[in-house]
């Protein structure tokens, strides 16, 4: 391919050669011309010279003193002035933010959690995201922790046991987005709880067996015959909280039994057994998982559990587990 710049300079160059050397050849006969003028030829006469007196001047008209100058924006300008800041310390530039305000959809979608205390130390804990419907949540309180999902809607709702008198509720959804909130339980302090946390399908129970009873008798707290706050509040024995839905995906479930130990008198002791039921869910896996306890005298403690499940020919069998969580002992109130 041609290149067109070489070629226009060559262009050029050869035009200028060209031109110098018609210039070279024919210098001599312009000299011959010139010398060969007639001795009558009439000298040039020159312009006459305008005295400066008479030399018209323009000058630019003054500008009336009341002339305002239009505004047009503060985008330049803002620029300008931080320019000029630097030159005057007493001028106050304007600001910029990066912060970009929220639009409407954004302020609408955006979740919140509304947490109250409620009767047996419980907290309600309401979550309102109306654009994360059927949404897989993650809701945390102290060490307690399980997985559960929005409505169609993005509502929520549910009732747990506090582990603590100042209970921070952490709501987290897939992708990390996380809100807060927080109340104060003053209750927390009568009730002995106990809780297991596990990740997997159910298949782990507790089993709180008050003063002396056995399997199946009234007085067996367990998912089965799991009471409810009130049994506590009326001071007539402990309740079992059952939380997580097998349902989401990588669920993680828990259970929490509590006992009012400040409303109940008399003595005794209530005999807590985990069992690990045997399921096509369960058998040959290992489950993870921890235990928490929680003392009237409000400190908690938690340990680890790692559990090998019986393989698939064991279905329909459970796993006692009798000192993975300690009996509470009941003092004369």
């Amino acid at each position: 391919m041609i290149d067109k710049r070489r070629l226009t300079t060559a262009a050029v160059t050869l035009a200028v050669a060209f031109g110098t050397g018609y210039l070279m050849q024919n210098s001599s006969s312009v000299s011959e011309r010139s010398s060969a003028a007639p001795e009558n030829a009439k000298p040039a006469v020159s312009a006459p010279d305008v005295p400066v007196e008479n030399e018209v001047k323009a000058e630019l008209p003054d500008l009336p003193s009341d002339l305002s100058v239009p505004d047009i924006g503060t985008g330049g300008s803002i620029i300008h002035a931080r320019r000029l800041a630097a030159l005057d310390t007493g001028f106050d530039a304007p600001t910029l933010s990066d912060v970009q305000t929220p639009t409407p959809f954004e302020m609408a979608c955006k979740p919140v959690v509304f947490v109250d205390p409620a009767p047996g130390a419980m907290i309600d804990i309401r979550v309102s995201a109306p654009c994360d419907g059927n949404a897989r949540i993650t809701v945390n309180h102290a060490s307690l922790s399980f997985t559960d999902a929005t409505d169609s809607d993005g509502n929520y709702a549910i009732s747990i046991p506090a582990i603590q008198e100042v209970a921070q509720v952490e709501v987290v959804f897939d992708g990390g987005r996380k809100i807060l909130a927080d109340t104060l339980v003053l209750t927390v302090n009568g009730y002995n709880r106990s809780a297991i946390v596990w990740q997997g399908q159910p298949g782990l129970h507790i089993h709180a067996l008050e003063f002396g009873a056995d399997y199946g008798d009234a007085g067996d707290v367990w998912a089965e015959a799991a009471r409810g706050p009130e049994h506590g509040v009326k001071a007539l024995g402990g309740f079992l909280t059952k939380l997580g839905n097998p349902n989401v995906m990588n669920p993680k479930m828990a259970e929490v039994y509590s006992f009012p130990a400040d409303r109940i008198a008399g003595k005794g002791a209530v005999r807590m057994v985990v069992e690990a039921e045997v399921t096509d869910a369960t058998c040959d896996k290992v489950i993870e998982g921890y235990t928490i306890e929680l003392g009237t005298d409000g400190h908690s403690r938690e340990v680890a559990l790692e559990l090998a499940m019986p393989d698939c020919d064991a279905i329909g069998g459970y796993l006692v587990l009798k000192n993975l969580l300690q009996d509470m002992k009941i003092a004369s109130n």
